[in-house]
């Protein structure tokens, strides 16, 4: 990996852990005692805390994919598809360049 794919990596792990921790901390402190104190003004409030939480979802998503937690059964799929990008490149007689040999499949019409 390159450097500006490792710092993409880190960057998304560092951010979605942090607004993990961030979720949970507003959670506790912020919307459960404003909840049970009953301080929320309007429901404007609700919905603008609530859409600030659910904002930091994706992010926490993107860690985990990063992370190599999540799309776990996509795998096998990204490496058959990596090793045929590797194979059209590798052999000289490949049915993707167009060029005959023992990967051609002859069609007949």
């Amino acid at each position: 990996m390159g450097g500006v794919q490792q710092l993409n990596r880190f960057a998304g792990i560092a951010v979605g852990i942090y607004f993990a921790g961030v979720i949970v901390y507003l959670l506790n402190t912020a919307v459960v005692l404003i909840t049970q104190a009953g301080e929320w003004r309007t429901v404007m409030d609700v919905i603008a805390v609530g859409c600030y939480l659910i904002g930091g979802l994706p992010l926490i998503y993107i860690a985990l994919q990063e992370l190599d937690l999540q799309n776990t059964w996509f795998r096998p799929y990204r490496r058959a598809a990596a090793w045929r990008r590797r194979s059209a490149c590798a052999h000289r007689h490949c049915p993707q360049r167009g060029i005959p040999g023992r990967f051609a499949v002859s069609v007949q019409e």
